[in-house]
């Protein structure tokens, strides 16, 4: 009972003082015998374990400190889950109300997955730049005063896998090119094309979509109507979803 078991604790102590188990089954046994004031002296005393966590634990419940307990219960738990004590804890838990879930390991997991299901259950990772590639199609490289720049863009899908474009897959269908005039006259053109593609129809692997653009609009078209005899080399840069920072 619980009279025995202090006067148990107390012989256990006396004759190893230093034993932190001694000192935890003193301060359990004093717990049990409404004396939490001194169990509380000792606990802090000695480098804690399953059972200082328990006596601590029951302190805190006495206290009216449940959150706490059951946190204190629950690493008791996970220190040693096998052992007598952790039983003791558990039931602990579950007379209060509460309970313990045991922490997923995902080693075991993965092992037990690849034992079942072969080697390759986590994909190998792919960057994205791999998965999907697009180029900016012009239809010439010279271009006379009047003529139309035709242009497409095309998104290969260079994976194994369908390509999903849209707000929930690897490419959400943002297009941007921006245009770098030199030559007679020099200017910069941001933001020159600017959609947003939504294809019905997902992109097969190692197949391509066309999108067509047409590249005089706006600052550009004005620029190239308003000085007809300039001779000017046109770079275009092509974005599929740019991010815009604050500088643009």
């Amino acid at each position: 009972d619980a009279s025995q078991a202090i006067d148990w604790a107390n012989k256990a102590y006396s004759i190893e003082p230093n034993w932190p188990t001694a000192a935890a089954l003193l301060a359990y046994a004093l717990v049990i015998n409404g004396q939490p004031e001194w169990a509380g002296q000792i606990i802090e005393r000695y480098q804690n374990n399953q059972i200082s966590d328990i006596a601590l634990a029951r302190i805190q419940l006495a206290q009216e400190q449940k959150s706490s307990a059951f946190d204190t219960l629950k690493s008791a738990i996970s220190s040693e889950p096998g052992t007598l004590a952790a039983e003791t804890a558990r039931a602990i838990l579950t007379k209060h109300g509460s309970d313990y879930i045991p922490p997923v390991d995902p080693d075991i997991i993965l092992t037990a997955l690849k034992n079942n299901l072969g080697q390759n259950v986590v994909p190998e990772f792919v960057s994205p730049e791999k998965i999907i590639s697009a180029r900016l199609n012009l239809h010439g490289s010279k271009f006379s005063y009047g003529r139309k720049f035709d242009a497409s863009v095309a998104v290969t899908n260079n994976s194994s896998e369908p390509l999903v474009i849209g707000d929930d897959g690897l490419f959400k269908g943002n297009i941007r090119i921006d245009a770098d005039v030199t030559g007679d006259i020099n200017r910069q053109i941001p933001n020159l094309v600017s959609l947003k593609i939504r294809p019905s129809l997902l992109v097969e692997p190692q197949r391509s979509i066309l999108i067509p653009v047409h590249l005089e609009t706006a600052e550009l078209k004005q620029l190239l109507f308003s000085y007809p005899q300039a001779s000017l080399d046109i770079a275009f840069t092509l974005f599929i979803d740019p991010v815009t920072t604050p500088d643009g």
